[in-house]
């Protein structure tokens, strides 16, 4: 379906792509100046051992093999390995390659809209709220989401290798399909969904034969010519559930129910909606409810089936809304939460492909409208060029907040309640600051939303030993092994909280707690049994 605005000529949708470029450079610009993160940062790049020595073959070996933080994604590490090859430790180059990705990926959605739609306005205009919404500044700024960004760049490209298919079907087109598509999942496995998103794009706006009834027999067609594509996304769901599961991320220890899990994904549909249109209140981390939210979760399966039904029902005279609708539902399943991974609610970063859908849905729609005359043309691109104009703002706004891991928690702690994670990074950002007293407040106040939250207790005790005060440090490294197994994202015992409890026990005399402590981090890791060893000594001598 095309739609009566006039094709500017090459020059003219050249300088509108440079134009896009520049605003999204000008946007982004103030992440280069900004630091590493505690959150992730220090896990993925600074702190890892495998990716701050850079690019060899011994990472790359250590890359594709690993399930380091409960995920296999060797391209990810991979490039993180590059940055430091390219850049060592210095933040700009890192979060320079991420906006140099994000760039890329706008240029190639709006190329990819473009060809398969044939309408520029429309095309460049998805491609601007894609650049420019503030949902995504999380994926940008946030050098440990690289894997956002250079899996949306293999799912577009993998796009694109499935448009040369279907017009020239053949062998090397479809290996160039699975092969890109394999390295988007070796970025982040999120993108499972893209054979989903092909038969979409088959109904529109590809419109194969048979979209217009969509019988039994269209479906075997267009499923079967994608097995091997289902095959890959199934070997990938499989592989990231079970590396999950034994990193202990999964959340399997009785803190959500499925029940809870399901009416939280049925109001994170919604709520994404809602800052898709309003981008206010962003923050790194949304904390999982205290308490199922019935009323809110109805309401937003109500409001989900009724647009379903709607676009199916209106999907061939609107087949944009019904493309981009469940595009959007269907993208955001492997991270909507019924299988509840993490400690988050929801986050922005899930909505990088997602978005897509409703973008294309939206102006799609209005473009149809605004085709009737040429009034509603002009109040339709004036309305655009300031809603985009708008975004821009809030997205350079945005971007100030990811300067540091304090700017960062202090903004997500200003615009959520009851954030005991946030409330524990501040803390540590306090602590870092010699703030021990104010950093007290926050530490208590997490322990006492989340009363098993090791990492809370561990910089507790942290903050205790700071002030001198040995056993009630002793207390805290106590609790924070006590709750280790459960807290963090990989089920590991905390050989720090071992390491610092041991210690601050020896000091207040209790030798034989001490001696539990260090032969239970021998059990975990003999890097440093001999140093060990000595202490061990030191606690057998002194028991009293």
């Amino acid at each position: 379906m095309t739609f009566n605005f006039r094709m500017p000529d090459r020059l003219s949708r050249s300088l509108a792509l440079i134009l896009l470029v520049g605003m999204v450079v000008a946007v982004y610009w103030p992440i280069l100046s900004n630091g590493f993160l505690d959150y992730d940062d220090a896990n993925y790049v600074i702190n890892n051992d495998h990716v701050s020595g850079g690019l060899t073959l011994e990472s790359v070996r250590w890359a594709l093999t690993t399930t380091y933080f409960s995920n296999w994604h060797p391209l990810t590490w991979i490039s993180h390995m590059l940055d430091i090859s390219l850049f060592g430790h210095n933040p700009a180059g890192h979060h320079a390659v991420n906006l140099v990705i994000h760039i890329v990926n706008t240029i190639v959605l709006y190329g990819l809209l473009k060809r398969l739609t044939g309408a520029f306005w429309p095309s460049l205009t998805v491609a601007s709220l894609f650049a420019l919404h503030p949902l995504h500044v999380e994926s940008v700024a946030w050098i440990a989401e690289r894997k956002d960004l250079l899996s949306t760049f293999f799912f577009l490209l993998t796009i694109e290798a499935y448009l040369s298919w279907r017009k020239k079907p053949d062998h090397p087109r479809y290996f160039l399909i699975m092969l890109l598509f394999s390295c988007g999942l070796a970025s982040k496995p999120m993108i499972v969904t893209l054979p989903f998103v092909l038969l979409l794009l088959d109904i529109w706006p590809l419109q194969r034969p048979g979209t217009g009834n969509l019988t039994v027999q269209y479906w075997q067609a267009t499923v079967i010519e994608k097995l091997p594509l289902f095959l890959l996304s199934a070997m990938s769901a499989l592989l990231t559930v079970t590396v999950q599961r034994s990193g202990g991320a999964l959340n399997k220890i009785g803190r959500s129910s499925l029940t809870e899990n399901t009416l939280n994904a049925f109001s994170s549909y919604t709520r994404y909606i809602y800052k898709m249109f309003l981008p206010l209140d962003l923050a790194v981390l949304y904390p999982f409810p205290s308490s199922p939210e019935y009323t809110f979760a109805s309401i937003s399966a109500i409001l989900i089936l009724t647009v379903s039904i709607i676009a199916v029902r209106y999907r061939k005279s609107r087949p944009w809304f019904f493309l981009g609708w469940f595009w959007y539902l269907g993208t955001l399943v492997p991270v909507i939460g019924i299988v509840h991974v993490g400690v988050q609610a929801m986050a922005d970063r899930y909505t990088y492909i997602p978005l897509i859908g409703l973008f294309v849905a939206l102006v799609w729609s209005i473009s149809d409208y605004a085709a009737k005359s040429f009034v509603t043309r002009i109040c339709s691109a004036s309305s655009g060029a300031v809603i985009i104009l708008t975004l821009a703002v809030l997205t350079w706004k945005q971007t100030a907040y990811w300067k540091n891991s304090y700017t960062l928690f202090q903004h997500t702690l200003s615009v959520t309640e009851d954030n005991y994670l946030a409330m524990n990074n501040y803390a540590s950002e306090l602590i870092q600051q010699g703030n021990v007293s104010e950093a007290l407040k926050y530490l208590e106040e997490s322990i006492r939303i989340k009363p098993d939250y090791g990492s809370a207790f561990y910089n507790l005790g942290i903050a205790y030993n700071i002030l001198r005060q040995p056993r009630e440090a002793a207390w805290a490294f106590g609790n924070a092994v006590t709750h280790a197994p459960i807290d963090g994202a990989f089920g590991h015992l905390d050989i720090q909280a071992l390491f610092q409890f041991g210690k601050e026990s020896a000091k207040i005399g209790h030798m034989a707690e001490a001696e539990r402590a260090y032969r239970e981090m021998l059990k975990i890791d003999t890097k440093w049994a001999a140093q060990l060893m000595t202490y061990i000594e030191y606690a057998q001598q002194n028991r009293r």
